[in-house]
């Protein structure tokens, strides 16, 4: 630290010097010493030192504290110098943020050691600030977002990829916001900080998150907790956008499961020769395509309904024999399926729990099943069961797959027994088949099947788009060989596949046909001597995990320069690797670390006992322990050490984090979219479904149609669509004009049946292309008539509550109950979700607005709702929570209706917030006041206006000792002593004239006892106050205080007199230190050594006076200064044997403070000790004059002799002379000038200000 510049700022002088020269002698360099605030701050920016010096008490506008704040401004430390403890100004000075203090007196060492820290600590404080920029620009310059919150859930800080992510302007708008606005759903939040308590660290965490704008997407998250002075304050957290991976994997995963599955189907349908060998084919694909847990098939007895079990395949574990399946068991699976003849689905059997089956099934881990109708022709002579040990597991797809299966499973049955039949069903089949070769082909994923050798046999649209062939024809030229980067990966991956039989997303480097690299995520199978499977190009998605290999890079260099130590070791405890932070905490450099082990910085460590601990560190999880450390000089320190084990290039290490806790110890001192559907079933269905030729005649129509319009199918086929339109109809048009290709129409129109009638019905019409390249349409007609004149009528009712409820509420809404009992909101005016928080899909999600209700006061909500009957109305004051925890009370109004049947409640909730705050506000108030009131120690009464009590505070009895309510009535004034009445009578008409309101005054008032007791009575005039009306009178007993006071008085007189004593007493000893100067003198032969004695005794002297006067003097604080000057001057010719020079003293009355007055009679020692030295000779007639003046805030000091003068040559300001360097630093010290004037002898003028100091620290 040498070499490094120190500025001292210090205004007593001497102790200047005194630090200099000790800094200097530590091979510091003191380039300045300045005496006050400002100039300190001017001198700072000019020179820039290390370091700052700088008393706390400093004169002149700027104190030390507050010339603190300036220079914090220039990123220089300070060290505060004090003199002893002040809280307040201690307080003060740590708003600076100091280096440290140093106590005055001081010695070296401490003054060494302070400096010496103080300087590691700002280029520690230099290091860290650049570490934090360097984080800083790596976290703002993250791909992944990051997050931290705090323990109440509010984002802190975000990196502005977190701002992009989640569609916000900036990271800033981020701050603040609560961190659920990140989950699509709130609860995934408690799921995880319960997964992070449990684990201490959470990685790859998957949720769905939610955008600003609304939207969703898939996220993967690492998060930690993040700690401050060894206590948890939040959670870090890096997501990272998992969208399009993730739907990729979906898609892939159903398209190849779809395809498998159907295909399979459809081969099995080609293939079968009898009926108990396709059930088996059925089942059996049922469980290794469709992955259900157990299928099975039953023949169904028509004349008993019994279910006999014919094949199954799966994990049946002897379900079948317990169990009596029979199809006319009203309202079972079977049942239902047997009357509709379509397939039923239990999402959940346990929704069946009624059933003697459910127990069984649930036992064999059967959680959802679908029961399928196997037809021949009209007539069901089977039965498909399918189970899943998912809770709804059949998704859209399955749905859709199930109907398909259904369909083509009793097609095939009925045409086994036709030959001509089964001709019509591989045709087809065909069909279907090119149906599905239409999937493929326009499959953006690529789907092939080639030969052992190679040679590519069939591959869709995309395979040929991945490799840059113009054509499929193009790419059977190639053989699949040809397009591997290396040729080695395609014989490792035969190996495997002729090894295990199939392939599952094996990641491999293929080429376009003109040699651009491409990432294929590869899925194979070995049927015979054939390989058939997908591929789908993963190009962008290496360069995402590129991205986040760089990240990871950067974040190795964020570990190895930060703060805490790492310490990587093998099994045998000896040290693999090390950070930088390791090496500075403990000492050793990094080659010595690499030839230690544990042990040699562990003088405890046991290897065996240590691998066993490090044997029960759970992957992904830390051991932490506390400990003090020993560095490699034997200094020990506390710590934090987190294990954990990691692997590094296949070798299992043990790496320990190790957080130097001494900062912290002493701190506490201070899918995009969903799928289209399949196919919907055109003879099932209720609704009317009519299929034409744009613009010409019918093509078909379903069972439905005939039924509604009375029309037999020929008699359709000779009709268009616009012949159903009523005639009045204005928009008969729409048929060719607002239906286009790939988009459908609906609308709402009048229709005439054949005989005639009208009715309104719905239609929704879409045009396609069928394979010869006609354009068609496809038109569904409900009639709507009834239900047009329900919606009229309850249109009509709602508008009316909609309405009333808009204006006495805050939003207003209806409900439905439906077949289960359960009320569904059928709307809910928009200010509901302005008041909550809460989204459409929120309240979709759960049916009904009441989800939002407080946990304690869901039994109040649900009564209310469960138990209004028709014509009855309810009102209910309950609470709800809203999206972003606030609490609202709500007034809600219900009033229950009969419709149809069905129940129907209309509502108007209103926000009383605020009245209920009030009233608990003013509850709480009341009794405040009361337990203020009650429990006062102070006397509290009301007058009225014939000034009677007419109330009187409980305290009335503990403090006069009257019974409670005794004075109610009286007059207040009988009670005080005769002495004093007249001035309260005085002081109460002032107040009741609403003049000198809330004067305090001091009386005596008659105790119960017979006994006075004086007390301090204040008076306000309240009478326009409505709850009061009179004047309120609190009365405070004053005796302990008068007893004070008195007491206080004594102390002072006491005080002034040990204060006179010590002044004296310094007076005395420094008397006896100048006279043994004077004995000293005795001794001493050498006159050069006489006169420096001699002027010792003399400044001595001029000190002693001081204190002199101030015990001679009543005030102890000023001296008299025209009496300090004359003794001084007398005692000073008396010394020197002046006879022959004569004084003259002119000099005001004047008095000054001490530490004026100590510095300006110093001044005054030595200059005319000077003159009377050196100036006269004498047979001369010689003078001296000695003038101090007031002007305005500024003193005049003018010391003048008719002698010789002061050599021409002589710099005064510069000199070698004691005298005259302590002359020029105390008028320094007085912030003054002085200038000297040789015309006539030697005349000094020297002009400064009082000093006003603040007390010392």
């Amino acid at each position: 630290m040498a070499g490094k510049k120190i500025l001292i700022v210090e205004d007593e002088t001497v102790e200047a010097l005194d630090i200099k020269k000790m800094l200097e002698s530590f091979g510091y360099d003191v380039p300045s010493v300045v005496l006050n605030g400002a100039i300190a701050v001017e001198t700072a920016k000019k020179i820039r030192p290390d370091l700052i010096l700088m008393d706390i008490v400093l004169k002149g506008e700027l104190d030390g504290i507050n010339a603190a704040k300036k220079i914090k401004e220039l990123n220089i430390p300070v060290i505060f110098l004090t003199a002893h403890s002040d809280n307040e100004a201690v307080e003060r000075a740590k708003k600076t943020e100091p280096y440290g203090y140093i106590v005055k007196p001081y010695d070296p060492i401490d003054l060494k050691n302070t400096v010496e820290f103080a300087l590691y600590r700002h280029s520690m404080d230099e290091k860290l600030k650049k570490s934090e920029k360097k984080y800083r620009n790596i976290i703002e310059n993250l791909q992944d977002a990051y997050l931290r919150a705090d323990n109440k859930g509010t984002i802190i800080m975000a990196s502005p990829s977190a701002a992009r992510m989640f569609n916000y302007s900036s990271s800033k708008e981020m701050i603040g916001q609560s961190v659920l606005t990140i989950y699509s759903d709130p609860d995934t939040r408690n799921l995880m900080l319960e997964q992070l308590e449990k684990h201490s660290k959470l990685e790859g965490y998957e949720f769905e998150g939610l955008r600003k704008d609304g939207t969703t997407f898939w996220l993967s998250m690492n998060s930690q907790p993040y700690h401050e002075t060894n206590k948890v304050m939040g959670v870090e957290s890096f997501l990272r956008d998992i969208t399009e991976p993730k739907e990729s994997e979906k898609k892939i995963e159903k398209l190849y499961r779809l395809y498998a599955t159907l295909s399979q189907i459809n081969q099995a349908v080609v293939r079968i020769n009898d009926q108990e060998s396709f059930f088996k084919i059925i089942c059996n694909v049922c469980i290794e395509f469709g992955k259900f847990k157990m299928a099975w098939i039953g023949s169904v007895d028509e004349a008993t309904g019994k279910v006999t079990p014919l094949v199954h395949t799966g994990s049946e574990s002897g379900y079948l024999d317990t169990v009596d399946v029979n199809v006319k068991k009203l309202n079972s699976p079977s049942n239902r399926a047997m009357k509709t003849k379509k397939f039923i689905l239990i999402k959940d059997v346990r929704e069946e729990l009624n059933r003697p089956w459910v127990k069984e099934a649930i036992k064999r881990d059967f959680n959802s099943m679908v029961v399928i109708p196997i037809k021949l022709k009209a007539r069901v002579i089977a039965m498909l069961y399918i189970y899943s040990s998912e809770v709804n597991f059949f998704t859209h797809e399955e749905l859709d797959l199930i109907r398909e299966m259904a369909m083509d499973i009793s097609f095939a049955i009925t045409t086994l027994n036709s030959e001509k039949e089964r001709k019509l069903l591989s045709r087809a089949l065909i069909e279907s088949e090119e149906s599905y070769r239409e999937l493929v082909d326009n499959s953006i994923v690529a789907i092939y099947k080639t030969n052992l050798e190679g040679n590519i046999l069939f591959a869709n649209n995309a395979m040929a788009e991945f490799f840059g062939f113009k054509s499929i024809k193009e790419l059977f030229k190639t053989n699949v060989k040809d397009l591997y980067m290396d040729i080695n990966d395609r014989k490792v991956l035969m190996d495997r596949l002729l090894f295990e039989g199939s392939i599952k997303q094996c990641e491999v480097e293929m080429a376009t046909q003109t040699g651009t690299p491409v990432s294929i995520l590869l899925s194979a199978k070995l049927n015979d001597d054939e390989i058939s499977g997908m591929m789908m190009d993963i190009s962008q998605l290496k360069e995402v995990e590129a991205e986040l290999k760089n990240s990871e890079n950067k974040f190795r260099a964020l570990v190895e320069n930060a703060s805490d130590a790492l310490l990587v070791h093998d099994y045998d405890g000896n040290f693999v690797d090390i950070n930088k932070k390791a090496s500075e905490s403990l000492g050793y450099t990094r080659e010595e670390f690499l030839h230690m082990n544990v042990a040699d910085i562990d003088p405890d460590f046991d290897l065996e006992t240590a691998r066993k601990t490090w044997k029960s560190i759970i992957p992904g999880s830390s051991n932490t322990i506390y400990r003090n450390q020993i560095r490699k000089d034997g200094t020990q320190f506390p710590v934090e050490i987190s294990f954990a084990t990691v692997d590094i290039e296949g070798k299992k290490l043990y790496m320990g984090l190790c957080r130097d806790m001494t900062d912290r110890i002493n701190s506490e001192k201070e899918l995009k979219a969903s799928e289209e559907k399949y196919h919907s079933i055109f003879d099932y269905s209720m609704d009317a479904i009519i299929l034409s030729v744009v613009n010409e005649k019918i093509t078909d129509a379903n069972h439905a149609a005939v039924e509604l319009f009375g029309y037999s199918k020929e008699e359709f086929l000779q009709l268009s669509r616009n012949d159903l339109i009523d005639p009045g109809e204005e928009t008969n048009h729409i048929f060719h004009t607002n239906t286009n290709l790939n988009s459908y129409y609906q609308v709402e129109l009048n229709l005439r049946k054949k005989d005639g009638t009208k009715f309104t019905a719905e239609l929704l019409s879409s045009n396609y292309y069928d394979r010869a390249g006609n354009e068609k349409s496809v038109t569904q007609i409900r009639d709507i008539s009834p239900r047009k004149i329900a919606e009229k009528r309850i249109k009509e009712s709602e508008n009316r509550y909609r309405k009333v409820g808009q204006l006495i509420s805050d939003f207003a809404y209806s409900c439905k109950q439906d077949s289960d009992g359960i009320y569904k909101n059928e709307w809910i005016t928009d200010s509901f979700f302005n008041i909550t928080g809460f989204n459409k899909q929120k309240l979709l999600k759960h049916g009904n607005w009441l989800f939002t209700v407080h946990p304690n006061d869901e039994e109040i909500a649900v009564n209310q709702l469960n138990k209004l009957k028709p014509g009855e109305t309810s009102v209910e004051n309950f609470r709800i929570i809203t999206n972003h925890g606030k609490i609202i009370w709500l007034e809600n109004h219900l009033e229950c209706v009969e419709d149809n049947g069905n129940l129907r409640l209309y509502g108007a909730a209103k926000d009383i917030t605020e009245i209920e705050r009030t009233a608990s506000e003013l509850k709480l108030n009341e009794e405040k006041f009361k337990a203020i009131i009650n429990n006062s120690s102070d006397l509290i009464r009301i007058l009225d206006k014939n000034c009677k009590i007419v109330f009187d505070s409980p305290s009335s009895t503990r403090i006069l000792g009257y019974p409670e309510g005794s004075l109610v009535g009286t007059s207040p004034l009988e009670l005080i002593h005769p002495d004093d009445r007249d001035q309260v009578e005085s002081d109460l008409e002032e107040v009741y004239k609403n003049k000198n309101p809330g004067t305090p005054s001091e009386f005596r008032i008659l105790k119960s006892d017979g006994t006075y007791l004086p007390v301090e009575s204040v008076a306000q005039n309240m009478f326009n106050v409505p709850s009061v009306k009179g004047i309120v009178v609190t009365t405070h007993p004053i005796k302990q205080r008068k007893e004070m006071e008195n007491a206080i008085k004594s102390s002072l007189n006491e005080k002034e007199i040990l204060l006179k004593e010590i002044h004296h007493r310094v007076k005395n000893n420094m008397q006896i230190i100048s006279s043994l100067l004077n004995l000293q003198k005795e001794y001493v032969d050498d006159l050069e050594a006489i006169n420096v004695l001699q002027e010792s005794q003399n400044r001595v002297k001029t000190m002693s006076i001081i204190h002199e006067k101030l015990y001679q003097s009543d005030d102890l604080t000023h001296i008299n200064i025209q009496e300090y000057v004359e003794k001084l001057t007398n005692d000073l010719m008396y010394s020197y044997a002046a006879t022959n020079v004569n004084p003259f003293i002119d000099i005001n009355n004047i008095k000054m403070n001490i530490e004026t007055a100590l510095p300006c009679g110093l001044i005054i020692s030595e200059l005319v000790s000077n003159s009377l030295k050196y100036a006269y000779s004498k047979d001369k007639n010689n003078e001296l004059k000695i003038s101090l003046k007031k002007y305005g805030d500024l003193f005049e000091l003018v010391i003048s002799d008719n002698g010789i003068g002061l050599p021409e040559n002589l710099d005064f300001k510069n000199t070698e002379s004691l005298g005259l360097q302590l002359v020029n630093n105390l008028v320094g010290q007085l912030d003054g000038e002085i200038k000297l004037n040789q015309d006539h002898g030697a005349e000094f003028k020297i002009v400064f200000k009082e000093l006003q100091y603040k007390p010392r620290i």
